[in-house]
Order: C-alpha cells, then sequence, then structure tokens
C-alpha cells in the first residue's frame, strides 16, 4: 500500500498549481478512504479551498460593489449632462424666438404676445433648472457656472424689455388698428382725388387749381407713409408725431382752399356740382384722418417704450445667442 501511496502522491504533485496533498489513509489493510487536494491561491497560504474561497468573496464583493456603484454614477452624471445639453440647446432657439415675436409685438401682432408670454416662462425655467438644479437634475458643475452666469446676466436685462412689450400689446394692437383706419380713409380721399382731377381737365380748370390737387394728393400719400413708418418703426423719431400732425394740418387747408379757392394763390373756388361735391367728400375724409390722428399720435407715444425695448432685444440677440452657443458647448464638452 505504500508503494501505492507514492504514486498517487507523485501524480498530484507534478500538476501545476498543487503544492500540498493530503491523505487519510484508513486501517492497516491499506485502503484509501478519502482524498483531499488543496489548491493554493496566491497570499493565503495552504488554507482549506473553502476557506480560501470564503476570503476570495469576501475582498470581491466590496470591489464588485464598487465598479457596480462608479458604472451607475457615470449613467446618473451622463443622464445630468444630457439634460443640460437638451435646456441649453432649447435656451438658443427660446432665444431666437423671443426676439422675433418681441419684433412681431412692436408691430402690432397680438397674436405673438402670447407665444413671447410663453417663451418668457420656459426660458425662466430652464435657466433655474441650470443654475439650481430640479428634482431630477443637479445643478450646472463649477466649470459651466461662469458662462452660465453671463447668460444669466444678459437674461436679467431681457427679462424686462420682453414684459415691457407684453403690458403694451393692447396699445401697439390700437395702434395697428387706428393706423388702418387712417390709411382706409387717406386711400378713399385718394380716389376721389383722382376723380377730381378728371374733372378738373374736363371744365379747363385753372393750372393753379390743378396744381392744388396734386400738391393735396402729395400730402395725403405722406401722411399714410408717416402713419405706417409710424406703426412698424422699431425707434421712433422725437419729432415724428408732430410732423403728422403738421402734415394732417396742411392737408385739410389745402382741400378748404381748393373748395373756397384763394386770391393769394390763384386758385378759384369750386363752383360746379360735380366737382363741389367730389371735393366735399374730400374735405369730410381729411376731416376724419385729422381727427384720428390725434389719437393715433397719442397712442405712438405711449408704445415708445415698449417700442425701444423691442429694439434693444434684437440689437442684443446675436450677443445673448453667442453666450448660450458657448454654454452648450461647455455642456456637450462634459457629456464627451
Amino acid at each position: 500500500m505504500s508503494k501505492l501511496s507514492a504514486i498517487i502522491s507523485n501524480l498530484f504533485a507534478s500538476k501545476g498549481g498543487l503544492t500540498t496533498t493530503q491523505m487519510r489513509m484508513g486501517n492497516e489493510t491499506g485502503q484509501i478512504q478519502g482524498l483531499r487536494l488543496v489548491k493554493s491561491i496566491p497570499f493565503f497560504g495552504s488554507k482549506p479551498f473553502k476557506d480560501q474561497y470564503r476570503i476570495l468573496l469576501t475582498l470581491l464583493v466590496p470591489v464588485a460593489l464598487a465598479s457596480v456603484g462608479t458604472v451607475i454614477y457615470a449613467g446618473i452624471e451622463n443622464n445630468f449632462t444630457a439634460q443640460r445639453v437638451e435646456r441649453a440647446t432649447q435656451l438658443q432657439m427660446l432665444s431666437q424666438r423671443s426676439a422675433r415675436l418681441a419684433s412681431q409685438l412692436s408691430n402690432g401682432d397680438a397674436g405673438a404676445a402670447p407665444l413671447l408670454a410663453e417663451t418668457l416662462t420656459q426660458t425662466k425655467i430652464n435657466l433655474s433648472a441650470l443654475k439650481d438644479g430640479t428634482s431630477t437634475l443637479t445643478a450646472s458643475s463649477s466649470e459651466a457656472v461662469p458662462r452660465l452666469d453671463q447668460v444669466i446676466q444678459q437674461w436679467n436685462t431681457s427679462e424686462p424689455r420682453i414684459q415691457k412689450l407684453l403690458d403694451n400689446t393692447q396699445t401697439l394692437r390700437d395702434v395697428k388698428a387706428q393706423n388702418a383706419f387712417i390709411g382706409d380713409s387717406a386711400s378713399a380721399a385718394l380716389a376721389l382725388m383722382d376723380k377730381i382731377r378728371v374733372l378738373q381737365w374736363d371744365q379747363n380748370s385753372p393750372l393753379s387749381n390743378t396744381t392744388l390737387v396734386d400738391s393735396l394728393t402729395s400730402t395725403l400719400m405722406e401722411i399714410r407713409r408717416i402713419t405706417q413708418t409710424l406703426e412698424t418703426a422699431v425707434l421712433i423719431p422725437e419729432d415724428a408725431p408732430s410732423q403728422l400732425l403738421q402734415t394732417s394740418k396742411i392737408a385739410g387747408d389745402t382741400v378748404s382752399k381748393l373748395l373756397t379757392g384763394d386770391a393769394a394763390l390763384g386758385v378759384e373756388a369750386t363752383t360746379e356740382a360735380s366737382s363741389r361735391t367730389l371735393v366735399e367728400s374730400v374735405q369730410t375724409l381729411v376731416r376724419v384722418v385729422s381727427s384720428d390722428m390725434a389719437k393715433f399720435v397719442s397712442l405712438v407715444n405711449s408704445v415708445r417704450d415698449a417700442k425701444t425695448a423691442a429694439y434693444d432685444l434684437g440689437e442684443a440677440a446675436d450677443p445673448s445667442l453667442t453666450q448660450i452657443r458657448e454654454l452648450t458647448q461647455t455642456y456637450v464638452s462634459a457629456q464627451s
């Protein structure tokens, strides 16, 4: 039996990684009751395999948990970064939209008001989320804070301008409506002036009368041009409203001279029934224009600040967009 024991011992000793062979022998007849091989793990010595396995698991579990935790943390951070990129990208779109809607609202497009108000609210939400975080997003990292502060500083300037426009929505719409009414009256008067001119030719009216009709036509066209400019202008010249009132008065004086005549100018009074009816109609229209002009000018003066706010928003649009793009790139760099 001692020879068999030696053969087994040599057999296991020749295998790589087997450092110890322990055998339990039975009775003196030499029967082998059991055989236990112990495979050594580096630094663990010759402890039984179960003990080595238990120690190994004890060491590996914290490592595995740390690895899993790192992966989970990285996934969460990537999700946060993706949210920041999305919100910053939205800010770019909102910046462009606010400038466009402000311009439309300043021109009396009341339909732009609710869209501009929504843009205002959404911009505030996104900036707050990036600055302070939300229930599903942490605040921006220190690397992004300087650029974010620049964007917020610009927004703090733009927000009251947008609010100024929103507060003047109704007045801006009234300016547009009042101008449309004046435009209709002026257009009707111009159409009648064409008929008067034809009648003057037929009746061989004096040249001074024809010249006065041409002058009145030019004056009415100038009124129309000025009112359109005041409606759509972003910056209203200081003297434009008073210039409009003065032009309106000139139109009224001209049509009166055409009706009653003016010896100093060589203008004869309109006596023909057909011509007189047309001139009186023109005079009525000019009075309408003149009476509505004061209200129009008052409205224009009241929205001057709002229109200036729209102008300032337009001027700041490109620099603001550049800042937001730089902020977005900061978040994109963190993502990659």
